[in-house]
């Protein structure tokens, strides 16, 4: 996926998360934590993310979301851990 193609289909996530019934959240602030978790440890299956169904796709973005620490712009580490579903397999 070229760079551009990436941040079109972060793009396109967030604005699919900021429709889904009774998040209050706006795309911008969505497409900044998949980028921040995408670039910097974790990178994503972004197109499989995209495709996914409500269910899958809400855990990823919702719980990406949740856990990103804003200071590191890295998923939140520790015992409990969330690793996003469409995390991408890495060696």
């Amino acid at each position: 996926m070229t760079e551009i193609e990436t941040i079109e289909t972060i793009s396109k996530i967030g604005k699919r998360a900021s429709l889904l019934g009774g998040v209050k959240h706006k795309p911008f602030n969505i497409m900044l934590d998949i980028e921040a978790c995408h670039n910097n440890g974790n990178p994503l299956l972004l197109a499989e993310l995209l495709a996914a169904d409500n269910v899958n796709f809400a855990h990823d973005v919702f719980g990406i979301m949740a856990n990103m620490d804003r200071t590191t712009r890295q998923l939140k580490k520790g015992k409990d851990c969330f690793v996003p579903r469409y995390s991408a397999r890495t060696q």
